[in-house]
C-alpha cells in the first residue's frame, strides 16, 4: 500500500501503480479528477480531498509514503503537527520519501519586489536536515539530497490570477529512508 499526500494530478502515484501498489491519495484540491477517468492505473484510487493537518492516516499501514514538494507550505509548528502523523503511518520495513523546500524566496515579476508569504516553513538548507534528522531517528537513510530549482508563477498565460506573477527558487532537500524493524 502507497500513500501520497499532496498527491497533486497523481503522477508520483502512478509510478508507485506500476511498481503494483494499491494507493491512497490525499490532497486539498481534487486535482486527480481527470487523472483518475483518463489513466487506468489511477482509477481504484483512495482519494480524500482533505486538509493534510486535518487528515489522520491510520498508523502503520502504508509500506510507502510520500510527502514531495509540499511540506513548505507549513509554519514550523504545523510541521510539529503533521509530522507525528506521517511517521506512524509507515509499516515498519515501510519507506518514506520526504522533501522541503528551503531558503525559498518569491519576487514578482514585474517590480521585482519581494512576495512575502507567511504561510511557510522558512527553513534553511541546515535547518532542513536538522528537521529531517530529528523525526527520522527510526528510520535508515538510504538517500539525502540537495538540488536548487527556480521556476515562474503561473506556467502559462493566463488573466484574472490570484496573485500577479512571481518567480521563486530555493533549495529542494529530500530524504528517502525505510523504517527499522
Amino acid at each position: 500500500r502507497a500513500l501520497e499526500l499532496g498527491c497533486g494530478d497523481g503522477r508520483n502515484l502512478t509510478a508507485l501503480a506500476r511498481k503494483g501498489y494499491s494507493l491512497s491519495g490525499v490532497d486539498m484540491v481534487d486535482s486527480t479528477i481527470r487523472s483518475r477517468r483518463l489513466n487506468p492505473l489511477l482509477r481504484e484510487l483512495d482519494f480524500q480531498q482533505t486538509d493534510i493537518l486535518n487528515y489522520d492516516p491510520a498508523p502503520a499501514t502504508y509500506d510507502v509514503l510520500v510527502c514531495s514538494e509540499v511540506l513548505h507550505f507549513f509554519t514550523q509548528e504545523e510541521l510539529n503537527k503533521v509530522m507525528p502523523k506521517i511517521i506512524s503511518a509507515v509499516k515498519t520495513g515501510g519507506y518514506i520519501f520526504l522533501d522541503l523546500l528551503s531558503d525559498l524566496t518569491r519576487y514578482f515579476q514585474a517590480s521585482g519586489e519581494p512576495f512575502i508569504w507567511d504561510k511557510e516553513a522558512g527553513l534553511s538548507i541546515q535547518d532542513s536536515e536538522g528537521f529531517f534528522d530529528a523525526w527520522l531517528g527510526d528510520f535508515d537513510i538510504y538517500s539525502f539530497n540537495k538540488f536548487f530549482d527556480k521556476q515562474s508563477w503561473p506556467l502559462s498565460n493566463s488573466d484574472n490570477l490570484p496573485i500577479d506573477p512571481y518567480t521563486w527558487q530555493g533549495t529542494y532537500v529530500s530524504v528517502c529512508a525505510r523504517k527499522r524493524n
